[in-house]
């Protein structure tokens, strides 16, 4: 196929991309913020290759030029007590994000999923001195994935 063959259309498209961020100082030692933010993932040229490769013996390898881009939709919200301990929840949607699929005999592609990804944090920052802490943190993440 040569590059004369090719099919090319000029597409232009406007993307809003909003970020929000709320910050409200309850008191002198609690602090909320919620924020909503956006951002962009693009699929690679290794990924929109429509080139098989062969990857070792048993595993084959091809792109997907059908990839679409996706908008990333990220909720957060987070309590501080103190600048010591917080707590923090995310929620992060992506209707169309890129996945790499394998099928059965060994053969890897890409395509769009729906995933939903929930995450839960406290943090704990403990002083050690003048110019010293040590953060602890424990988490929590649940992600759920769809084909489209």
């Amino acid at each position: 196929m040569s590059i004369n063959s090719l099919d090319y259309q000029t597409r232009r498209k406007g993307i809003f991309l909003p970020h929000i961020q709320i910050n409200y100082r309850t008191s002198k030692n609690v602090n909320a913020n919620l924020t909503y933010n956006t951002h962009n993932e693009y699929p690679t040229l290794f990924q929109l290759s429509p080139a098989t490769t062969i990857t070792d013996s048993l595993m084959t390898q091809t792109g997907n030029p059908n990839l679409r881009s996706t908008i990333i939709h990220r909720l957060s919200a987070s309590l501080s007590f103190k600048n010591r301990l917080t707590i923090k929840s995310i929620y992060e949607y992506a209707p169309h994000s890129i996945s790499e699929i394998i099928t059965p005999p060994f053969f890897k592609t890409f395509e769009n999923i729906k995933t939903h990804q929930y995450m839960a944090f406290v943090i704990y920052d403990q002083p050690i001195g003048k110019h010293f802490s040590l953060a602890h943190t424990f988490g929590y993440l649940y992600n759920r994935a769809t084909l489209n």
